[in-house]
């Protein structure tokens, strides 16, 4: 009998890489088929659990504020190495907000900070952070804040609430930098995207948050200012590296402050858990995401999956909400299922993701069949 390993990203606003593997599962097990489930996660939305139930650990809840700094109730994995991983949309993800709360000039980090604070108090010193999924673009200045920076604007007032670039000329980084001493933060990040300009943190990841092209041009200038008293703090200038601009910018300010290594999550989770080696002993490889088009192709977790069943010459199926094709993608999957094909409306979609995928997942093993696949 085939064996087919079902790793799935989450469909983002809809169901969690767990939820979506299963449900796949479910329409692939009417026939028989011999599946096992690995629901991956690179760095956005489901980082947390999906590295927990990947490494082993527990799930830890404490009260933390939101972006807009109401108290919330928010999760960190404490795994049995001894490493912490932090999902960054637990306490500041745009999931947590409404549409009419969308505002990155006042979104804050600082409930993610307060999170690092409460895991460095508990002498974790190595942690891992998933960044995607974010509502702020406040370059994490919030989470300098509640590690004890100091904020103060022009007038050489101390400010404390909302997006504090808006606002910030200079910060006393000393308390911050003295807590992080011995503290190695690992930074997980599902895109490439510079700090500053056309493909940086303002400008791409903005109107995503809410941003108007005003808003954004103003988000633009004061992280270039925010960046320009790191540069002077640090000496150091990352501003057009790999991964800076990632959630508004916190790549950048780890990778300035605190020397931390910038990385995809979906790296992370491939060299440390035995994924590979599931997909060598694999015949069918399914994955998917909610949606599959050019952005996948810059470090998302279906594509990543792809190009390892490619190296291992096995073929690998996607399914997905919409999909969008471009050349490399053709190369990368053997087929892919939409479920905009069978359901165009995208409220209608979301709210049945769940029986949708069974239903994509019946069309996958009639294909399967087709092609011999399953001989």
């Amino acid at each position: 009998m085939k064996k087919i390993l079902i790793a799935p990203n989450s469909f983002k606003g809809s169901l969690d890489s767990s939820e979506v593997a299963k449900s796949i599962k479910r329409g692939l097990d009417a026939f028989n088929l011999q599946t096992r489930i690995f629901p991956i996660a690179d760095g956005g939305d489901d980082t947390l659990p999906v590295f927990v139930e990947a490494f082993g650990g527990e799930l830890i809840t404490e009260r933390v504020e939101d972006p807009l700094g109401r108290v919330i109730k928010a999760r960190w994995g404490r795994l049995k190495s001894g490493v912490a991983v932090i999902e960054m949309a637990e306490s500041n993800g745009i999931r947590l907000l409404k549409n009419h709360e969308l505002n990155p000039l006042k979104t804050s980090t600082y409930g993610t900070g307060q999170l690092l604070d409460i895991i460095i108090k508990k002498g974790i010193n190595n942690i891992l952070l998933g960044i995607g999924g974010s509502a702020t673009v406040d370059g994490g200045a919030g989470i300098l804040h509640a590690l004890g920076a100091r904020f103060f604007n022009k007038d050489g007032r101390e400010i404390s609430n909302g997006n504090l670039i808006m606002d910030v000329q200079e910060v006393d980084f000393r308390p911050c930098l003295k807590k992080m001493t011995d503290v190695r933060v690992t930074v997980l990040t599902d895109v490439d995207n510079p700090l500053l300009g056309a493909n940086g943190a303002a400008r791409i990841f903005g109107p995503q948050k809410g941003a108007t092209p005003d808003m954004v041009e103003m988000l633009e200038e004061r992280m270039k200012i925010f960046s320009e008293i790191i540069i002077n703090e640090t000496g150091k200038n990352y501003t057009q590296l790999e991964g800076m601009g990632a959630a508004g910018g916190i790549g950048y300010t780890f990778r300035s402050l605190f020397e931390s290594r910038i990385m995809s999550g979906m790296e992370y989770l491939i060299k440390n858990s035995d994924l590979e080696s599931l997909i060598h002993a694999s015949d069918i490889i399914i994955t998917g995401e909610g949606k599959l088009d050019s952005q996948s192709i810059k470090g998302k977790g279906p594509v990543r999956i792809a190009q390892l069943a490619k190296r291992n010459h096995k073929p690998c199926i996607a399914i997905c909400g919409s999909y969008e094709p471009s050349e490399e993608l053709e190369n990368l999957f053997e087929k892919v299922f939409a479920i905009s094909e069978i359901e165009p409306d995208v409220k209608t979609a979301m709210w049945k993701t769940r029986e949708l995928l069974i239903q994509m997942s019946l069309k996958i093993s009639d294909y399967l069949k087709s092609v011999n696949y399953l001989c």
